[in-house]
């Protein structure tokens, strides 16, 4: 089942939780990354399924972002809702894959922003593995060697119903020294202006499909030095048919701004998956509605 949301900010740090996921999944070795591994391609197998995805993000305890997204897919087409709060303001979208469409609503606008997935260029990293199997156990060998041994800190739980529960919990020394320097630098780049100055200079500028991604971008701390991943966490629930109900993905990091405050933020991904099998995606008639059509090369600089 195909992960085809990448809906701005908001879906870009949802993707970035997923990515984390998807990585450990492919580390084996160990009996509870194992059964980790097995759960995802079982879940992934199924003909549709829905997610619903909450994430929140604190700086020195204080609330600076939450989204929460229900996304419906049966391999095919895909539906979805989000609503995001930041900075004191809420901001909501409808989005949709239909007909060979892509479909984006804000909530505060009644245009619906339309694009053809035949005018996108190739952007599918994760169906590129998915198509060359040689090329995605090599990239298993590599973010083997990364990890080492991080596989034999899952730890697995089960019940007599066949009902397992997968933990992991990583911090200082214990997070591999490599993962935390690749994170840091991802961090840095997320973080800083730079991020707010790129989407500002793109042709649809940075109320992009009517989402203000600069106000959301806007939110993150400028984290500029001493960046350091402090933990990582995992915690997932497996049911009797070996599915995925849900699971939850939480990051501790700490690093200090360019004026030297010190700044400890964590974030939280919460995503449950249910109606496996059942799953039908909603759909919107455009007909009569106001329509705007545009290009994947909008995106671009």
């Amino acid at each position: 089942m195909k992960k085809k949301v990448l809906m701005l900010g908001a879906g870009l740090t949802l993707g970035s939780a997923l990515l984390v996921t998807s990585a450990f999944a492919d580390i084996g070795g160990a009996r509870g990354y194992e059964a980790y591994k097995d759960a995802l391609k079982q879940t992934a197998a199924t003909s549709s399924a829905t997610q619903r995805i909450a994430l929140a993000l604190q700086d020195n305890g204080k609330s600076l972002l939450n989204v929460t997204t229900t996304v419906k897919e049966d391999g095919k087409d895909v539906s979805g809702k989000a609503a995001i709060q930041s900075g004191g303001t809420s901001q909501n979208f409808e989005f949709y894959n239909q007909d060979g469409q892509s479909v984006l609503k804000a909530g505060n606008s009644d245009t619906y922003f339309v694009t053809n997935e035949s005018g996108k260029r190739e952007m599918k990293h994760a169906d590129r593995f998915k198509d060359n199997p040689q090329l995605s156990k090599e990239m298993e060998n590599v973010v083997d060697a990364l990890v080492g041994n991080l596989k034999n800190e899952v730890v697995l739980s089960g019940s007599e119903d066949g009902q397992h529960s997968i933990d992991m919990k990583l911090t200082g020394s214990r997070i591999p020294s490599a993962a935390n320097v690749i994170g840091s630098l991802l961090i840095k780049e997320m973080s800083g202006k730079d991020m707010q100055s790129k989407m500002a200079h793109r042709p649809m500028g940075s109320q992009a499909l009517g989402l203000d991604v600069a106000q959301i971008t806007a939110e993150f701390p400028e984290l500029t030095q001493d960046v350091n991943i402090d933990e990582v966490s995992l915690h997932a629930d497996i049911d009797g048919d070996q599915h995925i109900n849900s699971q939850t993905i939480g990051f501790k990091i700490s690093g200090k701004d360019a004026s030297g405050q010190s700044h400890n933020v964590v974030i939280r991904a919460d995503i449950d998956t249910s109606d496996l099998g059942t799953t039908t995606p909603d759909s919107v008639n455009l007909t009569g509605k106001k329509v705007q059509k545009i290009e994947f090369a909008d995106f671009e600089h």
